[in-house]
């Protein structure tokens, strides 16, 4: 209901915003409420670098080689978030009108809990291959960083991908949603730490 009556409002922004090149006729295209790709990988890219940064920010003090980890771990990050930014708004244009906004949100969840694993993992395993023997404690173990990588994904692009259409939508600025990932990443880190 939200997203539909924010998407609606941002139509009609849209619409009336001067030099708009809407054109209201019969055989024009519907409008496309999710902005342009760029902005959106721009937006992913920034955030992704900045979660992958910040979640690994507390543990920089630790003996394992986490500088590589936390380098690594950002630029892999911030490509392929930026890769699945371009490619967010074609997808939500045609998803919008044909499923329910809980399950957009679920997928959102479970979309960002592959991800973080997955760079978490191939961040691990390029930067410290020795942890692909068992005898580290959880939380340094392989297994323990994609599990973390896991949850801050969930958590992070759980709620991004929301802020950022409806941001989108109403044609606000993005970049506080952007600084507000940065914010949260280094508490997300920890607490995905605590809990492994």
């Amino acid at each position: 209901m939200l997203i539909s009556a924010t998407l609606r409002h941002g139509s009609e922004a849209m619409a009336a915003a001067p030099g708009s090149q809407l054109v209201h006729s019969m055989h024009s295209p519907p409008v496309r409420l999710t902005g342009r790709s760029v902005d959106w990988a721009v937006s992913f890219g920034a955030m992704g670098a900045l979660t992958a940064a910040g979640a690994t920010l507390p543990f920089l003090w630790m003996a394992f080689p986490i500088q590589d980890f936390h380098l690594a771990l950002a630029g892999l990050a911030a490509a392929t978030a930026l890769m699945a930014g371009a490619t967010l708004p074609g997808l939500l244009d045609h998803l919008r009108t044909r499923v329910r906004l809980r399950a957009l949100m679920l997928s959102a969840v479970l979309a960002g809990a592959v991800w973080g694993g997955l760079v978490s993992g191939v961040a691990a395993s390029v930067t410290a291959p020795q942890l692909i023997i068992p005898g580290f404690s959880m939380p340094l173990s392989l297994g323990g960083l994609i599990a973390a990588g896991a949850v801050v994904g969930a958590l992070q692009i759980g709620w991004f991908w929301l802020g950022h259409a409806v941001q989108t939508a109403l044609q606000r600025k993005r970049w506080p949603l952007v600084l507000a990932a940065a914010t949260l990443a280094p508490a997300l880190g920890w607490a995905a730490g605590l809990l492994l």
